[in-house]
């Protein structure tokens, strides 16, 4: 169909979108398409960086890129273990059963209704034993009321 196909270890030096060109054996490719993850299921896209290390399979008149060969310099991976690593630094990881999210900035989680089923949910650090959210089923051990002062955003489950 494409005839035969040589394999080069590139340098990633223009990005468009999802294309690149690369610089392979002093030579510079036009725009080819860096392979992603798209199907329906599921759509990934990880932009292309400028200095990226690909492997480039070239054509007579085309050609593709994979990208990335990991660079020796990353030492945070351990087998068995997913890990995403985001260039401000926010890592997301996960093993045997946990998903981790360490973001340096914010988590913004939008939906509808959101459902949280755990053994033990905390919120914050530096909670104390007696720390929780009142809700509109507390009631007060003086008056015998429902509480006055519950919260209106959280909803628990007493």
């Amino acid at each position: 169909m494409y005839g035969e196909a040589k394999i080069y270890l590139a340098k990633v030096i223009e990005v468009q979108g999802s294309k690149v060109k690369v610089e392979y054996t002093h030579t510079k490719s036009d725009f080819v398409p860096y392979l992603q993850t798209s199907n329906t299921f599921k759509t990934h896209f990880t932009p292309p960086q400028i200095n990226e290390v690909v492997i480039f399979f070239k054509f007579e008149r085309s050609g593709f890129v994979i990208g990335s060969i990991l660079p020796p310099h990353i030492t945070h991976t351990q087998e068995n273990q997913e890990s995403i690593t985001y260039a401000d630094g926010t890592i997301i990881t996960y093993k045997d059963g946990i998903l981790e999210i360490d973001s340096l900035k914010e988590l913004i989680i939008k939906c509808k209704n959101a459902k949280i089923e755990a053994d033990s949910i905390t919120l914050g650090e530096n909670v104390s034993a007696l720390s929780g959210v009142v809700t509109g089923e507390c009631v007060c051990p003086f008056t015998g009321s429902p509480h006055a002062d519950f919260s209106q955003k959280v909803k628990v489950a007493k």
